[in-house]
């Protein structure tokens, strides 16, 4: 596979990768200029930098900015192997830059609510999969602007999906063992973000379902369930809002406190 290939298949499989590009060199080096390696979150590359020292340094460099985000222009030695004490007057000058991560929702059901939620989340640049059993063209426009509808014979074949890294998961089908089928193979997958809709009874039993089948407290606490902030929403709009603010706070690590909690603003008197 071409270097490109592998940046076109991570860009549709919505990977997290940083791509490192040599811009400029001194001395006898490896590799020249417009030399790229890319690097994923989990440790996986491609393509080449330099090799020996400095294409270990740029690797781990880019797996720190993948942490961080943003760019890095940096300047390596060339080190001779036998001899690492030894550094040749050899430079190469390396550019890095991360992948702009689109999040990714896969919504297990296609009704109002999952509907809503689709709504909200395409405005703030989600990448939306819908979940469901059903045909779900007979919904219209009110489906139109999800990226993929997936069409299963049983909620239980989410377990064969391959869910993208860091994803959000909203379980909210139109049954009681449909949501169960979806909570157990989604929450298999450790997403980012595992949410239920629904009432106490409903969790409790999915919840017991869990222990059952050998997930830990810890799992199990990790669920957002019921899902969304509590804002007292009733509506499937009110209820979208509610849960993506959610999925936010959780993906981008906020507290989902009030911002006037969080600032140093001085009050007039002070």
């Amino acid at each position: 596979m071409l270097f490109y290939e592998h940046v076109i298949k991570a860009d549709r499989e919505n990977r997290n990768y940083c791509l490192a590009t040599v811009v400029d060199t001194k001395g006898n080096t490896p590799r020249g200029a417009g030399s790229k390696r890319i690097v994923f979150d989990t440790g996986e590359t491609f393509g080449s930098v330099g090799g020996g020292a400095v294409e270990r340094a740029v690797t781990d460099d880019c797996l720190a900015l993948l942490r961080t985000g943003g760019t890095l222009l940096k300047t390596y030695s060339h080190f001779d192997e036998k001899d690492p004490a030894l550094t040749c007057a050899n430079n190469v000058t390396v550019f890095m830059e991360c992948s702009a991560h689109v999040p990714h929702l896969y919504l297990c059901g296609g009704g109002h609510v999952a509907q809503a939620i689709l709504t909200v989340a395409k405005s703030v640049g989600y990448h939306v999969t819908l979940l469901d059993t059903r045909d779900l063209s007979a919904f219209g426009d009110a489906v139109a602007a999800a990226d993929e509808i997936i069409r299963l014979e049983s909620f239980s074949d989410i377990a064969g999906l391959t869910f993208s890294p860091g994803a959000a998961v909203v379980v909210c089908t139109f049954s009681h063992k449909g949501d169960e089928e979806s909570v157990l193979a989604a929450a298999d997958k450790a997403p980012a973000y595992l949410g239920i809709l629904g009432g106490k009874p409903k969790i409790t039993g999915i919840f017991l379902s869990l222990r059952s089948k050998g997930f830990t407290p810890e799992q199990i606490r990790g669920i957002y369930a019921p899902v969304g902030l509590d804002t007292g929403g009733e509506k499937p709009a009110e209820i979208a809002v509610s849960v993506m603010a959610e999925i936010m706070t959780v993906l981008n690590g906020k507290t989902g406190r009030h911002l006037k909690d969080l600032s140093d603003i001085p009050l007039d008197d002070e």
